[in-house]
């Protein structure tokens, strides 16, 4: 990212969806941009899944460059 001259950081994050302590907020230029983080296990039981899962989603249109 840093050689297409975008800014994006990491900060503390949660949400219902993630393992608390295992979730970030992505950022870039101080505005929240997305989320990353390792599924609860509630969540991977009820779909079935035996393999830890890492989710991640970022809202492309609001890089700043």
């Amino acid at each position: 990212m840093a050689s297409m001259g975008i800014e994006i950081g990491f900060e503390e994050g949660s949400g219902a969806e993630f393992i608390p302590g295992r979730c970030a907020k992505i950022t870039s230029k101080g505005e929240e941009i997305g989320v990353v983080g390792e599924v609860h296990p509630k969540i991977l039981n009820a779909f079935g899944i035996e393999e830890p899962v890492v989710g991640c989603e970022i809202e492309l249109s609001r890089i700043k460059y």
